[in-house]
């Protein structure tokens, strides 16, 4: 008994030892390794809590663009709204020719290639209009009115429309001068509040009878009363005004 004790004695000793010297060979900033990468997150957030609004503002010390700068329910003007206001704007591209008449010839048989059909012509005033035209879609290549990829892609999204509008204008030379002017417009189709299964198919359809012509809409609530179907302007086509001035000219060599 007393050599298994003897034994026994120094082996806990032994160990004993041994846990001390590996308790001491560990690195002396391990016991404070979490408080570290704790203090080391909240000094980082904390920088950048400061100098990120700072860097923000130093980036976006230029004057901004003023609709970034307004409310959303800031109203836009609605001179836009109307086709008078783009067809005020100044033409880009112009064809000149001393002949009058030959001059108008060519713009009539330039919009009836583009496949226009002619609508105003008022030699008085000087104008020549075309009837507005569903604009070109991705499936139809042998039109020519949708000048560049976006336009296409456009009128296949939305239903969309061209107008041409000739100006002659006489020069102090003597000479004319015609400015075309494309006018693009998109169809809008007012909302129809739906109160019932049976009227899902005349959302987008006029109502055989004002008796099952829903009532209301979102517009109407806030005071707004729009048409069913109306088009509005969104812009003016320079790289069809291009286009036609170009094949104008052409016409007068």
């Amino acid at each position: 008994m007393m050599g298994r004790q003897k034994s026994e004695i120094p082996n806990s000793n032994f160990e004993t030892k041994s846990n001390l010297e590996i308790e001491h060979s560990k690195p002396a900033f391990a016991a404070f390794a979490p408080f570290d990468r704790l203090n080391l997150f909240r000094i980082s957030s904390f920088g950048l809590r400061i100098f990120l609004p700072l860097f923000l503002v130093g980036c976006m010390s230029e004057p901004q663009h003023p609709a970034t700068t307004q409310p959303a329910t800031v109203m836009k003007p609605l001179a836009t709204t109307q086709p008078a206001y783009w067809y005020d704007q100044p033409a880009l591209a112009t064809a000149d020719s001393a002949d009058f008449q030959k001059l108008w010839d060519a713009c009539e048989d330039v919009a009836r290639d583009f496949l226009f059909k002619l609508d105003r012509i008022d030699y008085r005033a000087g104008v020549l209009t075309t009837v507005p035209m569903a604009s070109a879609q991705w499936l139809e290549p042998w039109r020519r009115d949708a000048r560049t990829l976006y336009d296409v892609e456009e009128s296949s999204l939305a239903t969309i429309r061209r107008s041409i509008r000739f100006e002659f204008e006489k020069q102090a030379d003597d000479t004319w001068q015609v400015a075309p002017k494309v006018l693009v417009e998109r169809q809008t189709i007012a909302e129809q509040r739906i109160t019932s299964v049976v009227l899902y198919r005349q959302v987008f359809s006029p109502a055989v009878s004002p008796r099952f012509r829903p009532s209301g809409s979102h517009e109407a609530d806030v005071g707004i009363q729009l048409p069913a179907r109306y088009w509005y302007p969104l812009r003016r086509d320079t790289e069809f005004e291009r286009a036609i001035a170009q094949a104008v000219q052409k016409k007068l060599h």
